[in-house]
């Protein structure tokens, strides 16, 4: 039961690709300025954290 509750919790904090559904890297990320950026591997979306703004911002290729 608890291995149940713990894979749903792991699930709703995977970010994925909304177009092929693959798991997004976050290997763009700029520490200095404080941006995490994800993004697909095949490049067809990307998400990237604005501190300023507390949220967010999702991109379409």
């Amino acid at each position: 039961m608890e291995a149940c509750s713990l894979n749903i919790l792991k699930y709703l904090f995977l970010d994925i690709c909304p177009k092929c559904k693959k798991r997004l890297n976050t290997n763009k990320s700029n520490k200095i300025l404080s941006l995490i950026v994800k993004s697909c591997p095949d490049e067809h979306f990307e998400k990237v954290y604005h501190p300023a703004l507390e949220t967010y911002v999702e991109i379409n290729k």
